[in-house]
């Protein structure tokens, strides 16, 4: 009888397990590419508006050039650009939280057999409450506005090397596009760093309901 027990205890933590590494490749195929392609869309967007303004501005006369206005609108521009990105991004990070702390609390109570599945929502009054908290949305926005700021940096700083050496568009346009990638590539890396914290953090939270 003992023996039975143990191979069935056995046989739901293989299965359990088994689950849990599904779980975690979904959140590799299905949640990741929908978070990172969401924030570093902003890289792109903020290219074209960019090269759009950068090109408009050296059309413009001389007299009529006014380098410090262009900055300030293309501040205002692309942080609202980074903005909209980031809180989309947010939004689908609690939207993470929710579906998989319900599916790995499924999961470890065989759903339901073992145990009540804790659910977040229910955890506090406001339902929203933990899948936000757990989301980390004021992180995200710290580290997009910290790649934002160096992105900025980068491209005034061309544009004012250019302004009096009238440097052509070609290699202006070569200098926004490489400040493009590397501002690409850090929002991927932001993207990466937290889906996989976020995660981690849900499990811990979700596996500590129930010990």
């Amino acid at each position: 009888m003992d023996n039975a027990i143990h191979e069935f205890e056995d046989h739901l933590r293989e299965l359990t397990s088994l689950g849990l590494d599904a779980q975690w490749q979904r959140i590799k195929l299905e949640w990741e590419p929908q978070i990172t392609a969401v924030l570093t869309s902003a890289a792109k967007a903020s290219g074209k508006a960019l090269l759009s303004a950068i090109i408009q501005y050296q059309r413009t006369p001389w007299p009529r050039r006014n380098l410090a206005s262009l900055r300030l609108r293309l501040v205002r521009e692309i942080t609202a650009i980074a903005d909209d990105r980031a809180h989309t991004a947010k939004e689908l990070l609690a939207e993470m939280v929710r579906q998989e702390s319900r599916e790995q609390a499924d999961l470890l109570t065989i759903n339901g057999l073992l145990a009540a599945p804790p659910r977040l929502e229910h955890a506090h009054p406001d339902p929203t409450y933990w899948p936000r908290r757990l989301a980390a949305g004021a992180a995200l926005d710290r580290a997009v506005a910290a790649s934002l700021a160096k992105f900025l940096s980068a491209v005034f700083d061309a544009a004012q090397e250019a302004e009096p050496s009238g440097t052509g568009l070609a290699q202006l346009r070569e200098a926004v596009d490489q400040a493009v990638g590397r501002w690409r590539s850090r929002l991927k890396a932001i993207a990466h760093t937290m889906i996989y914290s976020v995660a981690n953090r849900t499990r811990q939270v979700v596996s500590q309901s129930l010990s």
